[in-house]
């Protein structure tokens, strides 16, 4: 498989290697004669191969190593690679976009908009907890304003039939009040009635000798 990959050459080898018999072995595993072996340690840098993809390339490092000569590999590849414009009719692209607008999610928790998940990635609550939790506090703050609104009517009939009933209250107390300001005879007159009475059958008792007052 063709690549990128150099494998680089600067005429070094390992120092416990035998120089001649490292020749040798490049020779042989190259397949070259051994003058143009010798040229290859003339002090400049070799490209060994070229156009190797990475596996490859190593290979060629490890098998180099075993025989005593220390290499290089340069990737030649470019910095950067223009990537091949998406087609916008594809129709793997459309339901790539159209999965994606449809699992948004808001956590109930903190209202933070993300994909759809398991969790919210920013306070970590589980959704499914979350959302039921939801529901029942939406249920009992519904039942709540409920209970509030039937105390409300009820308060609203029980002013209307107070302020209809007054008026008849208002008659009955002036009525009363009415007769409160004519008063019958009260005791302090009937106790003088009563001693003025008591006097003149005292003083016709004495005056007819039936009674005597010593004095």
């Amino acid at each position: 498989m063709a690549g990128d990959f150099e494998v680089i050459f600067h005429g070094e080898i390992y120092a416990s290697m035998d120089p001649v018999k490292v020749r040798s072995d490049m020779g042989r595993l190259f397949r070259q004669p051994a003058e143009k072996v010798h040229q290859l340690f003339d002090g400049r840098t070799w490209v060994l191969k070229d156009g190797l993809d990475r596996e490859t390339a190593e290979r060629y490092q490890v098998e180099l190593a075993k025989i005593g000569v220390i290499s290089e590999l340069r990737d030649r590849s470019p910095a950067w690679k223009p990537e091949k414009p998406a087609d916008p009719h594809s129709k793997s692209q459309n339901f790539t976009l159209e999965s994606i607008a449809i699992t948004r999610m808001t956590c109930p928790e903190c209202q933070y908009a993300q994909l759809e998940a398991d969790y919210c990635a920013r306070c970590g609550t589980n959704i499914e907890v979350a959302r039921a939790k939801a529901k029942l506090q939406a249920k009992e703050d519904d039942a709540i304003a409920q209970r509030i609104r039937q105390v409300r009517e009820r308060r609203n009939e029980g002013a209307d039939a107070g302020s209809s009933a007054r008026p008849a209250g208002m008659v009955r107390e002036s009525t009363r009040e009415f007769h409160g300001s004519s008063p019958g005879p009260g005791m302090g007159t009937w106790l003088l009635v009563a001693v003025g009475l008591a006097g003149l059958i005292v003083g016709g008792l004495v005056a007819s000798g039936l009674v005597s007052i010593n004095l």
